[in-house]
């Protein structure tokens, strides 16, 4: 892809014109003195007064306003007494937010343990059980729009297409997001629905990885008014390919009594991700103080490969005698219903939400070097074991039902 700049013709050359106009007002007489103040004041009079009007005519860009519901209010961020960051849909834009790993680096205090695409363990504040443990809560609690979607060490990676603002909030959270936001939430808020305009985007990337194979994305997303000021649907879809940088080279195990070799799986560039999906959302505003949405959001990815670098072998190169995959899908499916009480705000929302992860992985090495390194009976696996994890996870969350008022309190 080629990109063509324009670049408006600025007056570089009036500053050297000016210094030898004034080289010459010193080596001169009076008359070719006055002749050249003259010129200078020709030369640079319009151009200040130019420069004014411009910046006249540009208006003050200002603060940004951005609104977040981390009280579970939409109240301007400045407004909010606690430590909170938020990106809007223009900072997503311009930062080119796609996923987990993008957009935590921008985050103070929070950090992302992930070994592979799928296998993210969010930390925030420097607390964490493990990045590692499948048997305890995430500290660390993910919602999407209303409901949670929290997995403990392998937090879902929602991709970020119309995404309307991410906010971060660390610190216990449990008051208002309920278990495994000890040390702090992150929260997802997608586009709603608008019933007034027809509108839509479509999006494409492609990339190039030195040493590796190329990558591209697709996405858009339409919203389309159904019954104009009362039903509107908004339909999200995106696929990304990443290729692969990881090179899976020839080598024996280290068995000494068998001539194993991997030589069937010897691949360059064998780490490949793809993930796809999509969502809908329809919205309904049933009268002026009360609205419905049904949203519906699904997930799948496909991972080959590893991501591992083997010092030994050099960069980006890894021995693997069983093929390693991941695949993982996931759906969510939402109903809330919005309404103003005259004294209160009233939410209510039910979810649910299903995922399905397996995959596997080759530990061959380190159980041979676990067992001669610290013996047969320590180890407890025989010296000649080659294993392969095949691993089905599972899990589903039933519904979420909250409420949270916005009472009006009279002075007097």
């Amino acid at each position: 892809m080629r990109k063509f700049r324009g670049t408006a013709a600025m007056p570089a050359s009036k500053g050297a014109t000016t210094a030898r106009l004034l080289s010459a007002h010193r080596m001169s007489n009076c008359g070719r003195t006055s002749l050249a103040a003259a010129v200078v004041a020709a030369l640079n009079t319009p151009s200040s007064a130019l420069a004014q009007e411009q910046q006249a005519a540009q208006p003050h860009p200002g603060l940004e306003e951005i609104t977040v519901t981390a009280t579970r209010r939409e109240l301007n961020l400045q407004d909010v007494p606690q430590s909170i960051a938020a990106f809007s849909t223009e900072d997503i834009q311009k930062q080119a937010f796609q996923q987990m790993e993008d957009y935590v680096k921008a985050l103070a205090s929070t950090n992302l343990v992930s070994y592979q695409p799928g296998r993210n363990t969010l930390i925030m504040r420097g607390v964490t059980t493990s990045a590692t443990d499948y048997r305890t809560d995430s500290q660390v609690s993910v919602y999407l729009d209303d409901q949670p979607i929290t997995s403990a060490s392998q937090q879902p990676d929602v991709r970020m297409i119309d995404i309307q603002r991410i906010e971060s909030l660390p610190g216990p959270q449990g008051t208002l997001f309920g278990s495994s936001s000890q040390s702090g939430t992150l929260h997802i808020i997608t586009n709603k629905p608008d019933s007034h305009t027809l509108s839509g985007e479509v999006d494409s990337e492609v990339a190039s990885t030195k040493g590796g194979e190329p990558s591209y994305d697709l996405s858009g997303h339409i919203n389309v008014p159904i019954i104009a000021d009362t039903l509107a649907m908004r339909f999200v879809a995106w696929y990304s390919h990443e290729g692969g940088y990881v090179d899976n080279v020839l080598g024996a195990d280290l068995e000494p009594s068998t001539d194993m070799t991997n030589a069937d799986l010897v691949e360059d560039d064998w780490n490949d991700y793809d993930t796809y999906g999509g969502r809908l959302s329809v919205l309904w505003n049933i009268t002026d103080n009360w609205t419905g949405e049904f949203s519906y959001l699904t997930q799948w990815s496909d991972a080959d490969g590893n991501w591992d670098s083997d010092p030994a072998l050099g960069d980006y190169k890894v021995t693997r005698f069983y093929d390693e995959w991941r695949d993982d899908s996931w759906y969510q499916t939402a109903l809330t219903a919005n309404g103003d009480l005259g004294f209160a705000t009233l939410t209510t929302a039910v979810s649910y939400f299903d995922r399905e992860s397996d995959y596997a992985w080759d530990n061959t090495l380190y159980e041979q070097w676990k067992t001669a390194y610290y013996g047969v009976l320590y180890a407890g696996t025989p010296y000649e074991r080659h294993t392969l994890y095949d691993v089905g996870f599972n899990r589903g969350s039933s519904s979420m039902i909250s409420t949270r008022t916005a009472g009006r309190r009279r002075c007097g």
